[in-house]
């Protein structure tokens, strides 16, 4: 209801994208055309859409999100799956950020990442597959234990790995 009279058009809705070369996929919640004038100084054009909740805005929450892996991971899957071709050049993305308070609060950020951020954002997801190959290779999957138990309960494997 808050964003009903937003000047967005909505393209597609839950879209999912994966690249076939790296099995690295995205789930974007919407992908959005801003029309020109809609924001001062931001650029007119395709955006992909994240909503996020938080319980408060802070800086971090408010303003990290360039350096979020999840966004610039959306960001570098648009060029490397070529959803230029389907929808045009991507701007952005804009993450709309919901304040979990008594009475919700709104706020949206445009987040447009660098060139050389993306670029090594992709060279850690390189890094990242590597070590899973060389796990599958020789069939040992080393226990991170510090994401058993997290904010939304147990990891689905908490009884395999305990066992």
């Amino acid at each position: 209801a808050h964003y009903e009279r937003d000047d967005l058009k909505v393209l597609e809705v839950e879209y999912t994208v994966i690249d076939k070369k790296t099995d690295n996929s995205a789930r974007y919640d919407a992908v959005v055309q801003l029309p020109d004038g809609a924001v001062t100084g931001v650029p007119a054009g395709i955006w992909i859409m994240e909503t996020k909740t938080a319980g408060a805005f802070t800086a971090n929450t408010v303003d990290g999100w360039d350096l979020d892996g999840e966004i610039v991971g959306q960001y570098t899957l648009w060029q490397r799956c070529k959803l230029d071709r389907v929808f045009g050049p991507l701007r952005g993305v804009i993450v709309n950020l919901i304040g979990k308070q008594k009475q919700p609060q709104f706020t949206r950020t445009y987040v447009v990442p660098q060139p050389e951020l993306a670029k090594r954002h992709l060279k850690v997801l390189g890094h990242l597959d590597a070590r899973i190959a060389q796990h599958r290779r020789g069939r040992y999957w080393p226990q991170y234990m510090n994401a058993c138990i997290g904010r939304y309960g147990r990891c689905a494997y908490y009884d395999a790995c305990r066992g």
